[in-house]
């Protein structure tokens, strides 16, 4: 502690007072050096059993999220996380590698709970695990996914016909993939400048990458009931259907007056029949293939 509070600037009263808030002993601090930095600590680690206080507390002091257990601790219930903060002395190669260390982890953690899904690994509870995306792709601001998403026709049409559905129980329950795909470039920041609420980030994710049925989302997010679950989920699809169709929008003018072709406007939603007869073959020219049937 006496290290950390001389390297980073954490006093040690600040780190003792979140341990006691959480009811958890204090977390395991290591430093570490490389090769480049000639034996002299250049990055600080911070091990605990992973809170909501504890990754808030960590993270706003720097610290990235590298690793997180497979399994809960046996004797608290909680994942162990590690997270790596560079030090004032680290190389240029370590100060170019930790701030990808959020984005990278994100991914991967992304991928643990489709795994997760079909059986895999523990996971965190669904509002705990949306902190940890948010901590993960935010750090640097990076979006990881680096592209914005732009689905294909087909996948377009579906996200709008659950925005506009008469009966959203039904149709998000034939939207699950669909719906995997929309929670992904969320988190990873493909649908920015989007932002959906806390609670609203929380039900894409157990409806999305957990794959969650209504009345499950409901019961992990801590909705009154499954209609709800759904309703909101039909809420979220037409959010991203607005930010979608505007970025599909400005996308199409800009790309037919690169290539020569007439002017067409689009309408506020940036959904012209004229844009969606183009969607297939402006994909097609941009080396992407066929979009879809």
């Amino acid at each position: 502690i006496v290290w950390l509070e001389r390297a980073s600037g954490c006093a040690a009263a600040d780190v003792e007072a979140s341990s006691s808030q959480t009811s958890v002993p204090l977390p395991f601090l290591a430093l570490g050096s490389t090769a480049e930095d000639g034996g002299s600590p250049s990055w600080l680690g911070a091990s605990f059993g992973l809170t909501s206080q504890l990754l808030r507390f960590w993270s706003r002091l720097g610290f990235a999220p590298a690793v997180l257990s497979p399994m809960p601790n046996p004797q608290t219930g909680e994942l162990s996380t590690v997270m790596l903060r560079a030090l004032a002395n680290a190389g240029e190669a370590l100060n170019e590698w930790v701030p990808s260390l959020g984005p990278t982890f994100g991914l991967r953690f992304l991928r643990r709970l489709r795994s997760t899904a079909a059986g895999g690994h523990a996971v965190p509870p669904t509002p705990l695990a949306v902190e940890l995306l948010k901590v993960s792709f935010g750090t640097t601001g990076d979006t990881g996914a680096g592209l914005p998403w732009c689905p294909d026709e087909t996948d377009l049409s579906r996200l709008e016909r659950l925005a506009g559905s008469q009966d959203p129980m039904h149709d998000m329950a034939h939207a699950s993939d669909l719906l995997t795909v929309l929670s992904e470039a969320y988190f990873s920041g493909a649908l920015a400048p989007l932002r959906l609420s806390k609670p609203d980030a929380d039900l894409l994710l157990a409806a999305g990458c957990r794959s969650l049925s209504a009345s499950a989302a409901a019961a992990d997010v801590g909705l009154k009931s499954a209609n709800l679950a759904a309703l909101g989920v039909k809420r979220i699809a037409g959010e991203a259907a607005k930010h979608v169709g505007r970025c599909l929008g400005k996308e199409f003018l800009l790309t037919a007056r690169a290539l020569g072709e007439p002017a067409v406007e689009a309408d506020e939603g940036g959904r012209t029949g004229a844009l969606r007869a183009w969607l297939q073959p402006l994909h097609c020219r941009r080396g992407g293939g066929p979009a879809g049937p």
